[in-house]
């Protein structure tokens, strides 16, 4: 079996041709990706805790609440969905409402929250990451003792 030896030319142009073909691509996902730090992320091995776990929360949100006196005088009850992002330092920031109540609620909810102390940040393989966390805040209705456990059916 002999060898195919192919002159400089053709090996140049092939080689040329291969860089031209993964140039664009590299440029592309540069370009189009934010860097790492700035990625939020949904799904994490580590998730944000907030120091002390579900009962120091729990605790935090009924000793900081002010009910608003338009939300008392309507009787209004419910629950106030908060959307943030739990930064790789552990602030809170971009807090937003997924789903509110009105009558001031909505942003006794968001002062709650942006007021929060700092939190252990969310991580994968050990580097903290932004992670936006969804947590419910309520008006007029008692939180549960502990953190509700998820069945496995």
């Amino acid at each position: 079996m002999t060898d195919l030896v192919y002159p400089a030319s053709t090996r140049l142009v092939f080689w040329l041709s291969i860089g031209l073909w993964l140039l664009p691509t590299v440029g592309s996902h540069a370009q189009n990706h934010a860097p790492l730090d700035q990625e939020v992320y949904i799904i994490v091995e580590r998730p944000p805790e907030f120091p002390g776990g579900f009962p120091a929360i729990r605790d935090y949100l009924i000793k900081n609440e002010q009910y608003p006196p338009a939300a008392r005088a309507a009787k209004t009850r419910g629950r106030v969905l908060v959307s943030f992002i739990v930064n790789q330092d552990g602030k809170v920031s971009t807090v937003t409402v997924v789903d509110g109540l009105g009558n001031g609620c909505d942003e006794e909810a968001v002062r709650l929250v942006s007021e929060m102390p700092r939190w252990i940040p969310g991580s994968q393989s050990g580097q903290p990451l932004r992670v936006k966390v969804i947590l419910p805040v309520l008006f007029g209705m008692d939180y549960p003792p502990t953190y509700p456990k998820l069945s496995r059916h």
